[in-house]
Formats: C-alpha cells, sequence, structure tokens
C-alpha cells in the first residue's frame, strides 16, 4: 500500500511487518512488528507523523505493536483489512 512506501521513502523501514484497519470513516489501526532496527522512543511519533501526512490527515491514527500479524485462513498475508467493509457484506448478504 502506499503510505508504507510513503514510510519507507522517509527512511521509516524498520518494520518487520503491518496491518493497516479502517475500524471506521474516521480511525485506523497501524499494527506493526517492529524490526531490530525500530526504538520505540525514538521513531513512534516520527512514524505516526508520517502515517498522518501519508493520509493527508483523514484518519485519526493509533499504533498498535504486535509480536506477529497472522495470515489469512487461506494463507495469504492481508496488508489492508477494513471493518466498514466487512459489516457491509455481512448486512448485504443477510
Amino acid at each position: 500500500p502506499y503510505i508504507i512506501h510513503y514510510l519507507e521513502i522517509n527512511k521509516m523501514n524498520k518494520l518487520k511487518r503491518y496491518q493497516l484497519e479502517q475500524i471506521d470513516l474516521d480511525n485506523v489501526i497501524m499494527r506493526i512488528v517492529p524490526g531490530p532496527e525500530y526504538n520505540r522512543e525514538r521513531d513512534e511519533a516520527r512514524m505516526l507523523e508520517l502515517i498522518h501526512e501519508g493520509m493527508h490527515g483523514m484518519f485519526k491514527v493509533r499504533l498498535e505493536y504486535a509480536d506477529d500479524i497472522p495470515f489469512t485462513k487461506a494463507g495469504k498475508y492481508q496488508w489492508v483489512k477494513s471493518k466498514l467493509a466487512d459489516e457491509y457484506l455481512a448486512e448485504s448478504s443477510e
């Protein structure tokens, strides 16, 4: 996704894995599995700033740290998730 490319070109490529999840119209969670070079005290504020810039201030962003981000049942890695899309699909199938 574009936001990760934006982080990489701004020298913030210190993540092993990441996942962006839209929770509602205004809020997203960026789940990250930090790499060995990531330092929370040094890098967290800059990462939030870059994510905010990369999304043009459209969302409130919260970072969530994880040891791992699991693959889907199909064995694929889901870079982006949306609770809005999941809810819409669930409602439309009823």
